[in-house]
């Protein structure tokens, strides 16, 4: 019997400090979880001083959910992160 994956579609909101290299990091932990990037906005926030990130994503499932969140919010430069 073949077991059917189910795609999972989400958005990662994240805020970041400007100039903090966090896209990158971000990136390669989603690549780690195996998710794929299907679009990403970036918007200046709080008077500029802060990078409002907007990810829309493809998770092959939603297990890591919890996981994916606590691992961005230890990046450097991060101040916060959820889903949409």
């Amino acid at each position: 019997r073949k077991i059917l994956k189910k795609d999972w579609y989400r958005i990662l909101s994240v805020q970041t400090v400007v100039g903090a290299e966090a896209l990158t990091e971000i990136k390669k932990i989603l690549t780690d979880y195996k998710t794929e990037i299907r679009d990403t906005e970036v918007a200046r926030a709080e008077q500029g001083k802060l990078l409002s990130l907007k990810m829309d994503l493809k998770l092959l499932t939603d297990r890591h959910d919890d996981r994916i969140i606590s691992d961005i919010i230890q990046i450097k430069g991060v101040k916060k992160a959820g889903w949409k």
